[in-house]
């Protein structure tokens, strides 16, 4: 009765032992998953932002100079976007090197997966706008020498409650 009782004992311990060894081994790929998705979420908004980085300030710097008398010349805030829309990809499309200058990214979004299907659907969302010289975080609603652009990562799927949010400043100077 006693050998009985020692393998019902035996084998309730290694069934506590395997059910708490599978429960954290679930934990932990939950853990490594979203690591995963946080990383290729901040591979996107490095990517995007070098590529951003890579474009004029403004349709008119591209090819010639503004001073600060010819500041009107900069595209208008509530302008801010695609030139020509009908030139570039739908807003859901990875056309993003068809820019010319930051401005066109005013509104834009990427929704991609090709790049790291294995980890979900990530959304990228661009804002730019005109700000103060001296207080980067306050919009101007005038044309400044320095735009900010305000970009979301977002995983779409699977659903990820982290959010990546990524600004990047660029000023327009000019030394004669």
């Amino acid at each position: 009765m006693s050998n009985v009782m020692l393998t019902l004992g035996s084998f309730i311990l290694l069934s506590t032992i395997l059910v708490a060894f599978y429960g954290n081994l679930a934990v932990g790929e939950g853990t490594v998953s979203n690591a995963q998705a946080g990383i290729n979420q901040l591979t996107y908004a490095t990517t995007y932002m070098e590529l951003a980085n890579g474009l004029s300030f403004d349709e008119a710097t591209v090819d010639s100079f503004v001073t600060a008398a010819s500041i009107d010349r900069l595209t208008a805030p509530s302008n801010l976007g695609m030139d020509f829309p009908a030139l570039y990809p739908e807003p859901d499309e990875t056309g993003f090197t068809t820019f010319d200058d930051i401005d066109d990214l005013n509104n834009f979004t990427i929704t991609d997966s090709s790049l790291f299907g294995i980890s979900g659907v990530f959304k990228t969302i661009f804002n730019v706008h005109y700000v103060d010289p001296m207080n980067l975080n306050l919009y101007k609603t005038t044309r400044t020498f320095v735009k900010r652009i305000d970009m979301v990562v977002v995983r779409l799927y699977p659903v990820s409650m982290d959010t990546l949010r990524y600004s990047m400043t660029m000023g327009y100077f000019h030394f004669d």
